[in-house]
């Protein structure tokens, strides 16, 4: 099976699944609510997903794959993220707007309980991933240096650990299946997204894996702070389309098209109020780019 999110006719995204093998598509959620980022449990018998449900907020949530009802996770007045589970199926990892005004990495039992706070400082942490012995966790997080860098903490708790901390923007990082590195993008000195990896356990970072400039657009929207622009990255002058569409569906802002000449860019929405957004970008009629986008001014 493989499991996703789907705007369907209810209006809103609901979870679904469908055989690997192609078929009719399974709904496993139907209110009139949003769901985001499904993840399966290790076993296969859950989904863990994200929820921005009557509470005003986004809660983890999971939901039997074999369908039933939801169960929530998580339940006071902030923000949850992205869930991730971890390899022995007994926790969810996810990041959360909490109490200090900033996103931090936390962790749930999968059958419910208190949250668990893994970081704490004043700085921004997102998309988190479990290693695969289930012992750490890693993440990128927004530093000092107004750079995302790639961390790593114990799943334990404990002191985090940098593994990159350069002058450039990392993203996304994801384990090797035996642990060993930590594969992400980063936005180098070539102007572009490549992918890199680093060790795990020496943070050494190593020369990017790709150096592939064909595509059209590179776009990365940061939790959007004070004046955090969007970045984008064109390989080719053409016309732009920025569109920011509310977490209802609703457009709140466009700009475009624009002719823009190949290389860097910057857009900045100093007009949308705190909250969730999509963001997507079309170059020359064409979607290539589509982001979930936070803004906290």
């Amino acid at each position: 099976w493989v499991v996703y999110e789907k705007w369907d006719a209810t209006g809103y995204n609901q979870i679904y699944k469908v055989s690997s093998g192609g078929g009719a598509e399974t709904p496993l959620t139907s209110d009139s609510y949003d769901h985001y980022e499904p993840q399966w449990s290790p076993d296969g018998n859950w989904v863990v997903y994200e929820k921005g449900d009557a509470t005003g907020y986004a809660h983890i949530y999971k939901v039997s794959s074999a369908g039933g009802t939801e169960t929530p996770l998580t339940s006071d007045s902030y923000d949850h993220q992205v869930p991730q589970w971890s390899p022995d199926g007994n926790w969810i990892v996810y990041y959360k707007w909490d109490a200090t005004g900033y996103a931090h990495i936390y962790k749930v039992s999968s059958a419910g309980g208190a949250e668990v706070p893994l970081t704490s400082d004043s700085y921004f942490h997102s998309s988190p991933q479990w290693s695969p012995d289930g012992n750490w966790v890693v993440y990128h997080k927004l530093v000092a240096t107004g750079y995302w860098q790639i961390y790593k903490v114990p799943s334990a708790g404990g002191t985090e650990t940098p593994l990159t901390s350069d002058s450039y923007d990392h993203y996304e990082p994801q384990w090797s299946p035996d642990g060993n590195w930590i594969v992400y993008y980063k936005w180098d000195a070539t102007g572009y997204h490549q992918i890199y990896k680093v060790s795990s356990g020496a943070g050494i970072e190593e020369t990017e894996i790709g150096n592939n400039q064909t595509g059209a657009i590179s776009v990365y929207p940061n939790f959007l702070t004070g004046n955090t622009p969007i970045k984008l990255s064109l390989s080719k002058k053409g016309y732009v389309e920025v569109s920011v569409y509310g977490i209802s569906g609703r457009l709140v802002y466009h700009n475009g098209p624009i002719q823009l000449d190949k290389g860097s860019h910057q857009v900045h929405l100093n007009n949308l109020q705190n909250g969730i957004y999509f963001l997507k970008v079309n170059l020359d009629g064409h979607s290539i780019g589509e982001e979930k986008l936070i803004i906290l001014r």
